[in-house]
């Protein structure tokens, strides 16, 4: 019964980093979507984009992950 509280507790986990994800990814869309910003801010935003998409990666490539297979 432990071993499914423990599969529990990380599929709850990865659920809230994947969804922690979109929420941050939506505010940079719409961030990019206002008509107000200049080239340089459009660019800055972009690059903070890459930014997190790599750290985003990294860390689930990396083992750091919540989610992992335990056989």
């Amino acid at each position: 019964m432990p071993r499914y509280r423990v599969a529990g507790r990380r599929v709850a986990n990865a659920i809230i980093h994947v969804n922690s994800y979109y929420i941050i990814l939506r505010l940079i869309e719409r961030e990019l979507a206002n008509p107000e910003l200049s080239f340089e801010e459009r660019v800055q935003i972009g690059l903070v984009h890459i930014e997190f998409q790599r750290l985003f990666y990294s860390g689930w490539s990396n083992g750091s992950s919540t989610v992992s297979n335990d056989h």
